[in-house]
């Protein structure tokens, strides 16, 4: 291996690859579907939250790779979570589920997002900020007014 280049875990490169196959593949069966069909307004179409899902994997697949790069020459052990550390988010969820009618859906998952991703390790408070707010006026925006999905 040349000096300065880092080699992806192949893991990472084959579950980046499916993923990004599958987004890809999923992406074209909408697209294909909703044009082939009676015209409809995409809101209506059974083939939007395909087309949402496949975003999704793409996206995922990216990380992924990306992810891969950054570990690429770490050991990794100790890479398996360990059972306090599942505990936990799994009572942060449990917590996220039983405030969140009380809250209001977008507080709640800003608030949720915000400290799950301090639990994960971030510490950077603009960018924690700035992802719990796009992420939940995202989800809010494809669901409750794409999509017409009543939030709590």
């Amino acid at each position: 291996m040349e000096k300065g280049i880092k080699k992806i875990p192949k893991s990472y490169l084959i579950e980046s690859a499916v993923f990004f196959i599958l987004g890809i593949a999923l992406f074209l069966y909408a697209m294909i579907n909703h044009y082939s069909g009676i015209a409809k307004e995409w809101k209506m179409s059974p083939y939007l939250f395909p087309v949402l899902i496949a975003v999704f994997l793409v996206l995922l697949s990216v990380s992924l790779y990306s992810e891969g790069k950054r570990v690429s020459g770490q050991s990794q052990e100790g890479a398996t979570p360990k059972i306090k550390t599942v505990f936990i988010a799994v009572l942060m969820m449990l917590g996220y589920f039983f405030l969140m009618p009380l809250i209001g859906f977008l507080p709640m998952t800003a608030v949720y997002l915000m400290a799950f991703f301090y639990f994960l390790g971030e510490r950077h408070w603009i960018r924690m900020i700035l992802l719990s707010a796009i992420t939940s006026g995202l989800l809010y925006v494809i669901f409750d007014m794409m999509l017409n999905v009543m939030l709590p």
